[in-house]
This record gives structure tokens, C-alpha cells and sequence, in this order.
């Protein structure tokens, strides 16, 4: 006597459930029981066993098909044919025909037909559960080895006998379909123990007692295997020391009672240090705290605003007025007249506590530096005379310097305005997406001087604006500083930037051959990195473009109005450009010259 056990576990179009081998578990053991052999019939991945295809019918006695739906269809009527010499049985079946119109078995025990209802056999099974462990990974980020980590989990599930569950505890976006922190931290807590390269991962499960395997996914450790020291949890792991061998070790460990009390005292003792996190925050929020005293330093830091002027006082006005504007207000505002032969100082004096400052004209630089050296401040803005700051400027730039405290200045967006203060357009400022110091050498990316906070203290190591420079020496400045500090941005809009003949910046043949200037001073510093170099060559051409497009387009736009003379003053800038535009060229070809060098030089290394 042999029976054959077969079911939908034995087609691989069979649609089997976990329930089905079950039931033909309890069915074969009723049979070893009566001492009578039996082979399983099933199909990949379900099992191993015998193709009932293959067999010789004759091989067996019996042939008992269990649990599912059964009816005349394709699958059953084969399977009948195919044994039809054997005795046939029926267990566990829900006989879809009238029992009186079709029963093909000898004997039927059935789970519900026409006839009566019994129970799924199922039930009787014997427990076959394995641990049931969460996994939850940490996604890629900067610094972090996460494919390895992944990697050595993923070689743990496939040595493993447990049941895996993928656990994400991003809200954003959840690859696992949960919705809530409540839902996140109610599937760990049903964990028979978790492994995890995420921080929270860890934490959560803790919180429940559920015992984790930890792996820090930054090389040496970082957040997570410090929180894990913190709470005294082991185990926790580098991401270059999880090995196989370890993490199955750890895994057997987390399953066992020592570990789920050891995880349930880490709980006890965080929660303990959090209840004085507790006390320590409502003490830092009482009035009058910490906090307060703080929060009051910061906000009433004095911001020196520097206002050189050289016969502009009819824009002087809008430009003290937009300080007294600002929304902190805590400065002071000093005015050098640079030699003026109007009323600047008339008209800066009739504002009460605004300091002026007189001295025979001595250029921009210098009327800036005389500022400088009569500032209080511990940060200091320069504005130009016709130029106004936005009500928010000094907060914006003192809101980025604490957020920055490495940066010896912040700068800002600025827009410009029309010569009677009718705003224009905002200024276009391309995102960085390089080291602050190539960017200055691709371009004044400030633009804007009025946009930048300076830490006062920085003067003291680069030195000053250099009074030797007739333009460009903001641009001087920036350089030498992003060449030895770090800076920062924000994306505020601070100023508002007057567009009028009379402004500098339309001096194209000076403002080429002074940008020369201050590129051709980097050249000693950036000799050796062809990268710099290249950045260096790409400022100079773009200025030697973005000044001549400008004023011939005004040159053409005066003559197409009818405004010859103005467009013949504008003319006369052409002769003056020329030089510096040969220059360019050949500062240009050295540049070359020294970058192919510096390449040689790698090469050779």
C-alpha cells in the first residue's frame, strides 16, 4: 500500500495556498500514522516531491487530493484520468457540483459540499512559524555606504530561516504602503526582532521591546551607532564590519529572551534621559531664561551701514531712509562725503544720529575704508548712495550669518530700479554649483555689493578695499576672501540697484581692464589647478561679452529713438574698450599657456 498526496500544490497553474500545503501536511500524517507511505505531488517553489505527471500511477494503491475548489474542469479531469486505476480520496474539498450529479472519489471527506459543511483541515496543522523580522533600510544619501549595507542584509535574509518584512518609516513617500507614524511603529512593534540601517528603525523597535540588529551605514559610524551607545544597546555594527557570519550571530541573539529584556531596559533608560530633556526645555523657555538672554543678543547685534557719496545727494535721501526702514533695528548708519561739491553733507546731517564723514575726494575705496574705520558694528553693509536696501536686508543677511557661522559674509538677490526708482527686473543669479572662490573667478556671481553682510572682523585678516583700485574693488575683496574663507548665500531679495548713466558700471572699457586686473592677481594662486584656471579664462571672456553687449545694444536703442546724442556719448566708450578687450586675449592665452603646464605637471606626478 502507497498513497500519493496531491492538491493544487501539485499544478503550477494551481493558484496553491499556504493553506493547502498545510492541510496536505495533516493528511500525510494521518497516513504515517496508519503506517501507511505516501509521496508528495507539487510543483516549484512550493516543495519538494514527485510530478505526478511523471509517476507511475501503478506505483500507488491510493491517490488522496486535498483541500481547494474541485469541479469538472481541464486540471481535474487529467488528474482523474491519469489515476483512475487507483483508489481515489477526497479530504478538505469544496465540491463545486451537486454531489448527486458528480462525485468522482471512492471515498470523500469533504470541507463543504451539497451535503454538509466540515472543518478546514488546516486548523489541525502543526506550527510551522518561523521568526517574523522586520527590515528597515535607510535610502541613499551623501556619505553614507548604503548599497553595502543593503548588500550584507540582503546576504542575511538569503542564509536565514525567517520570515522577512520590509518596513519603511518615510512618511513622504512609503514604498511599503503605510500611511501613519501610528501604522509605521505598530507593524515594528509585532516584530520578532528587526534589522535596520536607519536610525528610527533602531529607535521604534527599541521602544517596543523588539530586539534590532543595527547597521550604521556611514564607514566608521555616525548617528546611528552613536544613539545605539547612548542607549546601550547592542548589537550595532560599522557597515564595513558586518559580516555574515556576525550579522547571523547578532540575528540569533535578538531572537532570545535576554535580548528582548535588554532592549526593554535601553527603552527605560532613554526614556529617563528624555523626561530630563523635558525639564531642561520648559526651564530654557521660562522668561527670562537662557533663551531669553540668547535671543536678545542676537537680535540687537549692531549692524554698521556705510554710505560713501560723491555728489549723488539728490538719490541720497531714498538710500538713508531705506536704512531707517529695516526691519531690525538695531544699526547705525555712516556717511563719508568723498569731496562732494553738492549737498551731500547737508542732506545726510539733517537725519539725527547719522554719523558724516569729510574728507577730500579720495575715490570709492577710500571713502568705504574711512567708513570702516568709524564702524561699531560687528557686521557692516556697504551701500551706494543711489542705491537703496530692501526693509528686510540687515535680518535677512544677520538670519543667514547665524546659520552660517563659519562665513565671513552672506550675500543676497537684488533688483534694479530705473533712475527715478521704478523697479525694473530682478537680477538673474544662477545657483553655485562649485566652491565659492571659482565661481568669483568665473564672475562677480554678488553682482551687488549692497547685498553682502560682512563679519567686521574679516577686515582684520584680509585687509580693507584697496584705494589704488578706481572700480572693481568689491570684486578685489570677494576674491581674497572666498580664496581663504567660506561664504554663504540666501535667496533674499535686499537691494534695489538704480540704473542711470552716471553709474559706474557703464564705464565698459574701465570696468573691463580693472576685472583684468583683479583675474590677472589670481593667477599666482591658481597656477597649479587646471580647473581654476579654466574658470579664470571662462570670467574673462564672459566679461569681455557681457560689457560689450550691453552698450552696443544701448547704442542702438538710443539711435533707433532718434536720441543721437546720447547714443553718440555712448559711442565714445568703444575706443576706451579695445585695449582692454586686447588684453583679455592675451591674459587669456597665458592663462592657457599655464594650464597646459599644470597638466603636464599632473601627469608627470
Amino acid at each position: 500500500m502507497r498513497a500519493l498526496v496531491a492538491g493544487w500544490f501539485s499544478f503550477a497553474e494551481g493558484h496553491a495556498t499556504a493553506g493547502d500545503i498545510l492541510a496536505a501536511d495533516v493528511v500525510r500524517q494521518w497516513l504515517s500514522d496508519a503506517g501507511i507511505p505516501s509521496d508528495l505531488a507539487v510543483v516549484p517553489p512550493m516543495g519538494e516531491g514527485v510530478d505526478w505527471r511523471s509517476v507511475a500511477a501503478s506505483s500507488y494503491t491510493h491517490v488522496v487530493f486535498v483541500c481547494g475548489p474541485f469541479q469538472r474542469g481541464e486540471l481535474e479531469l487529467e488528474f482523474l484520468q491519469r489515476f483512475v486505476g487507483c483508489r481515489l480520496v477526497g479530504v478538505d474539498l469544496t465540491m463545486l457540483d451537486r454531489l448527486s450529479t458528480w462525485n468522482p472519489f471512492d471515498f470523500l471527506i469533504e470541507r463543504d459540499s451539497d451535503r454538509r459543511v466540515n472543518p478546514d483541515v488546516a486548523l489541525a496543522s502543526r506550527d510551522t512559524r518561523v521568526p517574523v523580522v522586520g527590515l528597515c533600510r535607510v535610502e541613499e544619501y551623501a556619505g553614507a555606504q548604503v548599497a553595502e549595507a543593503d548588500a550584507a542584509i540582503d546576504r542575511l535574509v538569503a542564509a536565514y530561516r525567517a520570515t522577512f518584512v520590509e518596513i519603511d518609516t518615510r512618511l513622504d513617500y512609503n514604498s511599503t504602503g503605510l500611511r501613519s507614524a501610528a501604522e509605521v511603529e505598530s507593524v515594528i512593534s509585532r516584530m520578532d526582532a528587526v534589522v535596520t540601517t536607519r536610525l528610527h528603525g533602531m529607535v521604534l523597535s527599541l521602544k517596543y521591546g523588539v530586539p534590532v540588529v543595527a547597521i550604521d551605514p556611514e564607514a566608521g559610524g555616525a548617528k546611528v551607532r552613536r544613539q545605539a551607545e547612548r542607549l546601550g544597546w547592542q548589537p550595532v555594527f560599522n557597515v564595513d564590519g558586518a559580516d555574515a557570519a556576525a550579522l547571523k550571530a547578532a540575528l540569533d541573539y535578538c531572537l532570545s529572551e535576554e535580548a528582548r529584556e535588554r532592549a526593554r531596559g535601553c527603552r527605560s533608560r532613554g526614556l529617563a534621559r528624555i523626561e530630563e530633556m523635558r525639564a531642561e526645555m520648559l526651564s530654557a523657555l521660562a522668561p527670562g531664561s537662557v533663551v531669553d538672554t540668547l535671543h536678545s543678543g542676537r537680535v540687537s547685534r549692531l549692524v554698521s551701514v556705510v554710505i560713501p557719496c560723491y555728489n549723488q545727494a539728490q538719490y541720497l535721501t531714498m538710500a538713508i531712509e531705506s536704512v531707517l526702514a529695516q526691519s531690525h533695528r538695531e544699526f547705525e548708519i555712516v556717511v563719508v562725503d568723498d569731496g562732494s561739491s553738492d549737498d551731500t553733507s547737508r542732506v545726510a546731517a539733517q537725519y539725527p544720529g547719522v554719523r558724516v564723514i569729510r574728507q577730500a575726494n579720495a575715490g570709492l575705496s577710500a571713502a568705504r575704508n574711512a567708513g570702516l574705520a568709524a564702524c561699531r558694528g560687528e557686521y557692516v553693509v556697504f551701500l551706494d548712495a543711489d542705491d537703496r536696501l530692501l526693509p528686510n536686508a540687515l535680518q535677512s543677511g544677520l538670519n543667514c550669518l547665524s546659520l552660517h557661522p563659519e562665513a565671513a559674509f552672506v550675500s543676497g538677490h537684488f533688483r534694479y530700479v530705473s533712475h527715478d526708482g521704478t523697479p525694473l527686473y530682478e537680477f538673474d543669479q544662477e545657483p553655485l554649483d562649485c566652491s565659492p572662490y571659482e565661481g568669483m573667478l568665473r564672475g562677480n556671481y554678488i553682482a551687488m555689493h549692497s547685498t553682502v553682510m560682512f563679519r567686521r572682523a574679516i577686515f582684520a585678516d584680509v585687509g580693507a578695499f584697496d584705494p589704488s583700485m578706481r572700480s572693481c574693488e568689491d570684486y578685489d575683496l570677494y576674491m581674497r576672501i572666498t580664496r581663504r574663507h567660506p561664504v554663504a548665500r540666501h535667496p533674499e531679495i535686499v537691494s534695489e540697484y538704480r540704473r542711470h548713466d552716471a553709474s559706474m558700471s557703464v564705464r565698459v572699457g574701465r570696468m573691463l581692464d580693472t576685472t583684468l586686473d583683479v583675474l590677472a592677481a589670481q593667477r599666482s594662486h591658481i597656477r597649479d589647478d587646471p580647473r581654476l584656471i579654466r574658470a579664470c579664462q571662462a570670467g574673462i571672456r564672459g566679461m569681455r561679452r557681457d560689457l560689450l553687449r550691453p552698450l552696443l545694444s544701448s547704442i542702438r536703442g538710443a539711435a533707433k529713438a532718434g536720441d543721437w546724442p546720447r547714443a553718440t556719448a555712448l559711442s565714445r566708450q568703444l575706443p576706451g574698450y579695445v585695449v582692454p578687450a586686447l588684453r583679455s586675449v592675451w591674459l587669456d592665452l597665458g592663462l592657457t599657456m599655464d594650464r597646459l603646464v599644470a597638466i603636464r605637471a599632473g601627469v608627470r606626478s
